[in-house]
């Protein structure tokens, strides 16, 4: 259930319906089918390790549509995936969003998330979903740095600027832990686990430039 009740899920079934329409009257681009071709015609180690360095993108993106073009589902599955993704990605700015309602219920209808964002099948796809729940995250007092360390993860393995993004809110999520132990005497979360965090985003970042 949205947090802001009523104008809220009213806000996020218009948003369902623009998405509706705007796939009712796309036209697919050459590199959507680019992407679900790699990811039907080569195997998962040679698409990762192999493929993708002729992409010039990082793997997220083709791991979601791997196992639906692997099962020759029909391509515009692809856009149906991307407008899920957008829709879910609205669901966390309307349910999360500290913005007063005028903004949650102007900002899903730009050209980025309604249609950008959400009905173009590519990668960024995914970034406002991401990016709103890393911001949901580092706002959040209860601090869950291996939360934190998967979402930017796979923000890191989104695209390029998904990779800029990621490193700027770990250095700076980082810092904040590394002043609670210096100011306050004590880290909110157990050192393990901001270990564990760091050993999350180090192992899974570098996939988006390997």
């Amino acid at each position: 259930m949205l947090g802001q009740t009523w104008p809220d899920l009213a806000v996020l079934a218009a948003y369902a319906a623009t998405l509706c329409v705007a796939l009712s009257r796309y036209l697919p681009w050459e590199d959507e089918g680019r992407a679900w071709t790699a990811a039907r015609y080569f195997g998962l180690y040679d698409l990762v390790f192999h493929a993708l360095r002729y992409e010039g993108h990082p793997p997220l993106w083709y791991l979601i549509l791997f196992p639906l073009a692997k099962l020759h589902f029909p391509f515009v599955y692809i856009n149906l995936i991307s407008a899920g993704f957008g829709l879910a990605g609205i669901y966390v700015l309307l349910r999360y969003s500290p913005f007063p309602f005028y903004i949650r219920a102007l900002l899903p209808f730009g050209f980025a998330l309604a249609y950008e964002y959400a009905v173009v099948a590519r990668s960024y796809c995914l970034f406002p979903l991401l990016g709103f729940l890393v911001a949901k995250e580092y706002r959040s007092t209860a601090r869950k740095p291996v939360r934190m360390a998967i979402l930017l993860a796979l923000l890191a393995n989104l695209s390029l600027h998904g990779t800029i993004v990621a490193c700027g809110f770990g250095l700076s999520y980082g810092w904040d832990l590394y002043r609670e132990r210096r100011v306050s005497g004590g880290l909110k979360a157990p050192l393990p686990q901001v270990r564990l965090a760091a050993g999350i985003f180090a192992t899974f970042a570098p996939l988006a430039i390997g």
